[in-house]
């Protein structure tokens, strides 16, 4: 009874806080749709300058210069995108002008001798192969995959033509159940969690109320023990988490995004979450003493949380150590990494419990470690009186 009691009680402070809770269920669906607007369903065209200089040999009209064009040309996503988009233009001195500002990720020149070596080629495999030149702007983080996708192409259409095998060849396969992702696909696991972090601020202003509005004060008077207050606090906050969630699922799934794997696995993991973010806050609301400076020092580890482990943006990380082979980073800290990476391999590679036991064992260490913290500091600080 007193339990439920302490249940009730955080439900309305919640909702008296609208504007926080109005955060907390909006901040996930409203990135959610930012990203998937930046990703224009996850598929980039490339543009790529075209200096065409292939000359057609004596024997026949044809340049092979035009077939390779038709075939980088035609190139297409899976929703009819195309990868890459040409624009002819002159000369180099033309091409780097428009590099330099950034209109174009790369330029592609196919030489005079492109067709005739070709020809060549084919009837004697010793003869010079053919070639192409290419340049970009290294600072420029889409040069790289632009030049990627026009070394394959180019390389795959001289080897139908010519017959000529490669130094290496490339086979793809893909691992577990994965499917070719878009970006919006990738960044929506993290999504799902930072709808979780979003509760650092409900969650804190549910117990700093208290302390404002001096319940705790009644609350120490009362028989409540300090676990059902905690446990009353959490309960609502799996609640409001849950629906967090559940709203930033449907967005993205509405937008697109294709899932694979358990969607269980994805609820315990994200139940976890939600644990060790309320250990974090008791951590929090130990140091504060009103609504204002939760809101106030509360960004620090929010933004902590939601860069740091990768639930915004992928992060890249330099290993520490490793643990049964499982490579640990100093970002290992934050339970929102291993949350991170657990329901990528859910939702995305169709992982189950024998491929994230490490990332469930790390978050089920952290709660340990974040809620025992949390919940002596806060009796410290504010239930010296009341009982376990």
């Amino acid at each position: 009874m007193r339990l439920y009691s302490i249940v009730q009680k955080s439900f309305r402070i919640q909702l008296r806080d609208y504007w926080v809770l109005l955060l907390t269920l909006s901040a996930s669906p409203f990135f959610v749709m930012i990203y998937w607007l930046m990703s224009t369903t996850g598929n980039t065209t490339y543009r790529v300058l075209l200096i065409d200089h292939d000359q057609p040999t004596q024997e026949s009209s044809i340049r092979m210069a035009d077939s390779l064009i038709h075939l980088m040309e035609t190139a297409r996503y899976a929703d009819n995108k195309p990868i890459i988009q040409f624009q002819k233009v002159v000369s180099r001195e033309e091409s780097f002008e428009i590099l330099k500002n950034r209109d174009a990720e790369m330029v592609l020149e196919i030489p005079a001798s492109f067709t005739n070596r070709i020809q060549q080629c084919k009837a004697h495999p010793d003869s010079l192969r053919p070639e192409t030149w290419m340049a970009g702007d290294a600072s420029n983080p889409r040069y790289s995959i632009a030049a990627i996708m026009a070394y394959t192409y180019v390389e795959e259409f001289v080897k139908r033509q010519t017959g000529l095998k490669s130094v290496v060849t490339m086979n793809e396969e893909f691992i577990g159940n994965s499917v070719k992702r878009t970006e919006f696909d990738v960044y929506v696991p993290g999504m799902l969690i930072f709808s979780l972090i979003m509760l650092l601020f409900s969650a804190a202003m549910v117990f700093i109320r208290d302390i404002e509005d001096l319940t705790i004060k009644r609350l120490k008077i009362s028989r409540m023990t300090a676990w059902e207050y905690f446990m009353g606090t959490g309960i609502s906050q799996v609640v409001l988490g849950t629906i967090s969630v559940i709203l930033t699922f449907l967005l993205a799934k509405a937008l697109g995004f294709n899932y694979s794997g358990n969607l269980g696995l994805a609820v315990i993991i994200g139940f976890l979450t939600i644990i060790a973010i309320l250990g974090i806050t008791l951590i929090l609301v130990s140091f504060c003493r009103n609504a204002t400076t939760v809101l106030t020092f509360g960004n620090f580890p929010m933004f902590l949380l939601m860069f740091f482990s990768g639930a915004m943006l992928p992060l890249p990380t330099q290993e520490l150590f490793n643990i049964a082979g499982k490579s640990v980073s100093w970002n290992a800290i934050l339970p929102p990494t291993h949350a991170v990476n657990a329901l990528n391999k859910i939702l995305i590679s169709g992982a189950g419990f024998s491929d994230i036991w490490f990332e469930m064992a790390c978050l089920l260490l952290l709660i340990i470690a974040y809620s025992w913290i949390g919940i002596w500091l806060f009796r410290k600080k504010h239930l010296r009186a009341m009982s376990a």
